[in-house]
């Protein structure tokens, strides 16, 4: 739903094992990163991305969400409880480039607009400034 295209940068925070990492570089070829204060997860998940094949496309970094500068990522994903949503808000705006795309697994971004929405799995995609297309995200 993001569009995500080959090449571009991904970010997921809160990466867990890395499964959207592992696609998003599988399946779309992109550069993925994942962010989890978890170690053990993590490190599983920089296990199977050695597993996969796809190292050096893909890695999960040791790291809080909070503290990680997403200002490279083309599409950053969230699969987070609504206040952690909330909270991270204002980082992303601040962060990320118009443009940029956020998708949200189940929880919303609440006051801002999505520009698209799947009902039937629970994903909102969001996006930074205007892509010249006439999408403007709305920040509250």
């Amino acid at each position: 739903m993001a569009a995500l295209q080959p090449g571009q940068v991904l970010v997921d925070l809160g990466a867990g094992d890395g499964r959207i990492v592992r696609i998003a570089a599988r399946e779309f070829k992109a550069q993925a990163a994942g962010i989890e204060i978890d170690p053990i997860r993590c490190a599983i998940a920089n296990v199977l991305i050695f597993l996969t094949g796809l190292h050096g496309k893909a890695r999960v970094i040791h790291s809080n969400m909070i503290a990680y500068d997403c200002r490279n990522a083309d599409v950053v994903t969230v699969y987070l409880l609504q206040r952690t949503n909330q909270r991270l808000k204002n980082q992303l705006s601040q962060q990320l480039k118009p443009g940029a795309k956020i998708v949200s697994y189940t929880f919303s971004m609440e006051g801002w607009s999505p520009i698209a929405i799947d009902d039937r799995k629970g994903i909102f995609v969001y996006e930074i400034g205007n892509t010249g297309k006439g999408v403007r995200t709305t920040f509250v």
